[in-house]
C-alpha cells in the first residue's frame, strides 16, 4: 500500500470520528453549568451536575462542566448534593436550546453537619454543625434563597444552633422551627412544623 492510500485510510478515520463525535456529542448542543460563590463572590465550573431528560441520564464529559446533549428541549438538572446549593429542591427544570447553553447555581452560604472532629459520621451533636461561609457558625446568620427570600436564619455558637433555627419555603412562608438548648451545645430539644 502506497503512502497516498494511507493518508486517505487516515483521513477517513478522522472524517468518521468527527462524523461519529458531532453525532453522538449533541451535534453542537451542550450546555456549561458554574457556580456562584456568595462568600467570596467567585465562578467556578460545576462538575457535581447531571441532567435528565425521558428517562436518560447525560453527564459532564469534560473538566469544564460540559454536558453534550442529543438535542433541545426540557431538562432536569440534578444536583449530586442539594445541600451545598440554593435551589428549591435538588431538581431545576431548564431549557436547553440550539448552540451552547450556560447557567449557573448558587451555593448556599450556610450548610448544615459541617464535621467539626472529622469524625464520620458524626458520632454526637459535637462533632456535627452548621458552617458558614467554611467556617464554623458564629452569632446570627442567615441565608437566602435565589429570589432572595430567607431560606435559613438563626443564631449559633461554634457551629452549633443556639435557641431557634428557622427554616422557610422559597415563597417566604415558615417551613420548621428546630429549638435548641440556649448554651449553644446543638442539642435538638423539638422540631415545630409551621406551614405546609
Amino acid at each position: 500500500m502506497g503512502n497516498g492510500q494511507k493518508d486517505m485510510r487516515v483521513l477517513a478515520i478522522i472524517l468518521f470520528f468527527n462524523f461519529w463525535t458531532d453525532l453522538t456529542h449533541g451535534q453542537g448542543i451542550t450546555l456549561n453549568v458554574v457556580t456562584f460563590n456568595p462568600c467570596n463572590s467567585t465562578y467556578e465550573n460545576e462538575l457535581l451536575v447531571h441532567l435528565v431528560k425521558d428517562g436518560k441520564m447525560f453527564q459532564i464529559s469534560d473538566t469544564l462542566g460540559t454536558i453534550y446533549l442529543p438535542d433541545p428541549g426540557i431538562y432536569k438538572l440534578k444536583v449530586f448534593d442539594y445541600t451545598l446549593y440554593r435551589l428549591v429542591d435538588s431538581v431545576k427544570v431548564i431549557t436547553i436550546s440550539q448552540g451552547k447553553n450556560y447557567d449557573t447555581l448558587t451555593r448556599s452560604a450556610i450548610m448544615d453537619c459541617y464535621v467539626i472532629n472529622c469524625v464520620l459520621p458524626p458520632q454526637s451533636a459535637g462533632d456535627c454543625g452548621y458552617s458558614c461561609c467554611d467556617q464554623l457558625c458564629e452569632g446570627y446568620n442567615v441565608d437566602y434563597f435565589d429570589n432572595g427570600n430567607k431560606r435559613l436564619e438563626g443564631y449559633f455558637k461554634k457551629g452549633n444552633p443556639v435557641g431557634q433555627l428557622i427554616f422557610y419555603h422559597p415563597d417566604g412562608r415558615k417551613k420548621e422551627i428546630h429549638h435548641y438548648d440556649k448554651a449553644g451545645n446543638g442539642r435538638l430539644k423539638r422540631k415545630e412544623t409551621v406551614g405546609k
